[in-house]
């Protein structure tokens, strides 16, 4: 667990956000192209699949935010973490405020908040990963470029 908390796993961040992304689409393809998924008509064990998917996509969002990019940028992961937190809780809000309360499991704005929540995750991932990315280089450049008095590799 102690592993799991300092974002330091085994695995490949791509890699597994693609096995749960395709667990999704796989569930996604299955109620509406073999079951015919009717979300107001279709019996209650598939409406608890759709929300699987739906829960699905946005767990891929988690392994984005539980990686640290760098060895030493723990608090850059603390961000997203608290980041992949937000964004649901503030775009469930947002949708309660302007449309009212949700009507049960079978409300539409669902699947548009599970849209939502994970698209907003991942765009305020991105505008922060690329800058942060810069920084970092520009930050170790002396270290990342060969310099005066560096080692050189001679080829010949």
């Amino acid at each position: 667990m102690k592993g799991c908390l300092d974002g330091e796993f085994g695995w490949s961040t791509i890699g597994t956000a693609a096995i749960i992304g395709g667990m999704g689409a796989v569930l996604a393809c299955l109620l509406w192209d073999v079951w015919k998924f009717d979300r107001g008509a279709s019996p209650a064990w598939q409406v608890g699949v759709h929300h699987l998917a739906l829960a699905l996509l946005f767990a891929m969002t988690f392994v984005f935010a539980s990686r640290r990019p760098y060895a030493f940028s723990a608090g850059f992961r603390r961000f997203t973490l608290a980041a992949w937190v937000l964004a649901p809780v503030l775009v469930f809000c947002w949708g309660w405020l302007v449309n009212g309360p949700y009507e049960g499991m079978r409300d539409d704005r669902i699947f548009h908040w599970a849209l939502a929540s994970t698209s907003a995750f991942m765009l305020v991932w991105t505008a922060t990963i690329f800058p942060y990315t810069a920084f970092m280089l520009w930050k170790r450049r002396d270290e990342l470029l060969p310099g005066p008095g560096s080692r050189q590799i001679s080829h010949g």
